[in-house]
């Protein structure tokens, strides 16, 4: 057998060179995360650029800003990338057989999410819903509406409940800014206790909660 020159050898050599500088920016770029991202159920939407995580939560007729996190770590065996939120809480996305479908793990959860994208973010988010009394409760209503699974368990009308507890929202409906817990929020957790009228109040899938009054 004919042995390979020296010469040879090394044009070979720059000819792989040449090659792998050429394909891994692709590999690279194609395992980007930048890009809009859709949960499969929980309503959320996730800008993602550079170390940049923003999220939404989405309905069908409503879109607010959620929360936000900042990369703080690289590709692991068990994981593409790590965001934090808060500089506290890490969520951990993870490969799933696909560029366009990956896994988001929230530490601390019970389970994973599998997120997909998309080609832009939803059209209600093209103008995002404003922050008064009237549109958090319409927030509060559509997104349970759409994302809780045991209105039948609880022998509940949701759409009925919503419709005698909407009339009740006004301009002074919480308002955090008031610093009262006296009756700001009144009509959301009369919301919520109404849905359980006929059946146990516990449950271990919603909890209620906010920082302004203190709860």
């Amino acid at each position: 057998m004919q042995k390979l020159s020296r010469e040879a050898f090394v044009s070979a050599l720059q000819m792989f060179a040449l090659v792998a500088a050429t394909l891994i920016p692709t590999a690279v770029a194609g395992q980007s995360l930048d890009g809009i991202w859709r949960s499969q159920g929980y309503g959320f939407v996730f800008d993602v650029h550079g170390d940049e995580w923003n999220a939404f939560e989405v309905t069908s007729t409503t879109c607010v800003a959620g929360f936000t996190a900042t990369r703080s770590g690289g590709p692991a065996a068990d994981r593409e990338a790590t965001f934090t939120i808060g500089g506290r809480r890490p969520i951990y996305i993870r490969r799933s057989g696909s560029n366009d479908h990956k896994v988001l793990h929230f530490d601390g959860a019970a389970s994973d999410v599998r997120i997909d994208r998309l080609s832009r973010m939803p059209a209600v988010c093209d103008r995002p819903t404003a922050d008064t009394p009237a549109n958090n409760f319409e927030v509060f209503a559509r997104t349970w509406a759409e994302h809780y699974i045991s209105f039948d368990l609880k022998h509940a009308d949701w759409e009925k409940i919503v419709a005698v507890t909407r009339p009740k929202v006004n301009a002074e409906t919480g308002d955090p800014r008031q610093n009262s817990s006296e009756l700001n929020f009144a009509p959301m957790p009369a919301t919520i206790t109404a849905c359980w009228s006929c059946s146990s109040c516990s449950s271990a899938h919603f909890r209620w909660r906010s920082a302004d009054i203190g709860n």
